[in-house]
């Protein structure tokens, strides 16, 4: 086993959790094999005040011989204030955050320090998520076992890659090289608290200083849970507070990349509206029209206009019947734009 050049870890992958004992014993046991002799990672597991057997789950893992630094938290600070105290905690160079009821495979744990450790010395590196319910299939069908990586050297052409298979919100997603953002704190996202996207300070901080990131679509990480739009506003979290976290991390600095964010926001994001509409406590009609028009910009026959025209107003305000159908037609060109931006960047070896 390679011991690390100092006592710094390499990655540090947190955990933060709160109440999901039997997600986390699943990836607490995946983690286990992968961890128990890797003195490059750190694991740090951030409890939100649980009142399930998470403690006690904990525990035995320690028994067992399981070395992790276990912070419990006197009360439920929040799940932002958790994701915020796992940064600030992190020793690592690179940092991982892991929702509690995500899943890294077998090996995945190695597949990512080699792209760490690569000569690329990437700033950012994507994990395309996959579904739980589809990991034994992956797991069985050697076809599917053949892993497709691709290094991009600018940011707007990273964020289009990367929106058009998943987003930038996903926690779990995002490898991020710590040292490269010293400006991010824990005192300066705390003016995102309670957001539910105070991580999107160290990914577009990252993303607008990103000189080689890497787009890693192999079967690392699984993911099971069913969304969680119903527990919050779904409307202002993945648009007003999304532009926000663009302003405050990215700002004047680049204003393409701030430009191709919004349009992906329109032409990707807005393919769940219709399902959120299903579920009123989501969203208003009048909300959503005010969010949605923050996002069309000065001119509707700008392109972003007429993006906002073709990919969002009709979700919002057709008939439901309607605008599911008008949902079903825009597949089609999503998955053209999806084919097309499959091709930024270049190639390089599976891990």
């Amino acid at each position: 086993m390679k011991e690390p050049d100092d006592a710094r870890p390499l990655l540090t992958i947190a955990i933060p959790t709160f109440n999901r004992a039997s997600f986390l014993k699943e990836l607490l046991s995946t983690l286990f094999d992968q961890l128990i002799e890797e003195p490059r990672v750190e694991l740090i597991i951030s409890d939100n005040d649980s009142a399930d057997e998470t403690p006690s789950l904990v525990e035995s893992y320690r028994q067992r011989g399981f070395r992790f630094r276990y912070i419990r938290n006197e009360t439920n600070v929040g799940a932002d204030a958790n994701f915020v105290q796992c940064f600030g905690l992190a020793q690592g160079r690179y940092f991982l955050l892991v929702g509690d009821d995500d899943y890294i495979t077998s090996g995945g744990v190695a597949k990512i320090l080699k792209m760490i450790e690569s000569a690329h010395n990437y700033d950012l590196i994507y994990l395309v998520p996959r579904h739980y319910g589809d990991l034994s299939v992956d797991k069985t069908d050697a076809r599917k076992r053949a892993g497709r990586y691709r290094v991009v050297t600018e940011p707007v052409g990273f964020a289009k890659l990367v929106n058009a298979v998943g987003d930038l919100i996903c926690i779990s997603s995002i490898v991020i090289n710590k040292d490269k953002i010293p400006e991010v704190t824990s005192a300066s996202c705390a003016v995102m608290l309670e957001s539910n996207v105070v991580q999107l300070a160290w990914v577009f901080a990252s993303l607008r200083k990103m000189e080689s990131g890497l787009y890693a679509d192999d079967f690392i990480l699984y993911g099971g849970a069913a969304p969680r739009f119903g527990e919050l506003n779904a409307a202002n979290v993945f648009s007003v507070n999304y532009l926000r976290a663009m302003e405050l991390w990215i700002g004047e600095y680049d204003s393409e990349l701030k430009n191709a964010l919004i349009d992906d926001l329109i032409v990707f994001w807005f393919r769940n509206w219709v399902w959120l509409r299903t579920r009123a406590a989501n969203t208003s009609a009048k909300e959503a029209s005010q969010v949605v028009r923050a996002l069309a910009g000065k001119s509707l026959l700008s392109s972003r206009g007429l993006k906002y025209l073709i990919f969002a107003l009709p979700l919002v305000c057709l008939p439901l019947p309607l605008a599911h159908v008008w949902n079903r037609m825009l597949g089609v060109a999503r998955r053209v734009i999806k084919r097309n931006r499959l091709s930024i960047g270049t190639t390089v070896e599976n891990w």
